[in-house]
């Protein structure tokens, strides 16, 4: 069996990337199973289908043998899962990394945004979102204080520095950095890439439909255009 991890930062296309991968025949790909406080999104590809609550059970219970059990466990013959950078240092899954940076044949995909401006500003905008679901009326974050240039600036180098963690902690498995944008843009040579990497035949590869480019952000141009902030539009 071949096992990968999708790292990233939030709002980085992993999302996107783990539906597609799940429509390959020959791979299982699970979301955010090792999320704070939550189980989200363990494949139905998994050998044993299991409903958040008692997958939380499980990765409570043991962390690392729900990730050999549960994660790595399979019908398909390449499984992975995806892991952000703010959950990877987390203390409570410090034994699930030490496992995983001993798997000398564990594929990882390095997923990045290179447009970190618009990366912070879509996960400023979905943070709101579930803040004002949990909060009254009238109280809580603004988008307007989340997308200070300060903490526009302060929230890209973050980023950076948890690619460059991540870079070196899997510095000695296979990689293969895959960029959000590229992929979009190029899906065809990309995704062979990927499949080429991960060990399965292109030709079962997905078709993702043909959205065009993204329409123009009025909050996002506007941080494009603030000289503090240039560097971070597109940064490889």
């Amino acid at each position: 069996m071949t096992r990968f991890l999708i790292i990233a930062p939030a709002r980085s296309g992993s999302t996107l990337l783990r539906e597609m991968l799940n429509r390959h025949p020959e791979v299982c790909c699970h979301g955010e199973v090792f999320g704070v406080h939550r189980v989200l999104g363990h494949s139905t590809h998994a050998m044993r289908a299991l409903d958040p609550e008692l997958a939380l059970k499980l990765r409570r219970r043991d962390p690392v043998a729900f990730l050999e059990a549960q994660v790595f466990a399979s019908k398909r013959p390449v499984t992975g899962f995806k892991l952000l950078y703010s959950q990877m240092l987390q203390m409570e899954f410090a034994p699930v990394l030490q496992r995983l940076i001993e798997m000398p044949d564990l594929r990882v995909v390095h997923l990045w945004r290179r447009d970190l401006i618009a990366r912070h500003v879509s996960e400023a905008r979905l943070r709101l979102k579930a803040a004002q679901r949990q909060a009254a009326p009238g109280t809580g974050a603004t988008l307007e204080h989340a997308l200070r240039p300060a903490l526009v600036e302060r929230a890209c180098r973050i980023n950076l520095a948890g690619r460059a963690c991540a870079v070196q902690l899997f510095a000695r498995q296979p990689a293969m950095a895959l960029d959000y944008e590229h992929f979009i843009e190029d899906q065809a040579a990309q995704s062979t890439r990927l499949c080429s990497f991960l060990g399965v035949d292109p030709q079962r590869w997905p078709t993702l439909p043909d959205k065009g480019g993204e329409p123009s952000d009025p909050e996002i141009d506007r941080l494009k255009r603030l000289p503090a902030l240039q560097a971070y539009q597109d940064h490889a």
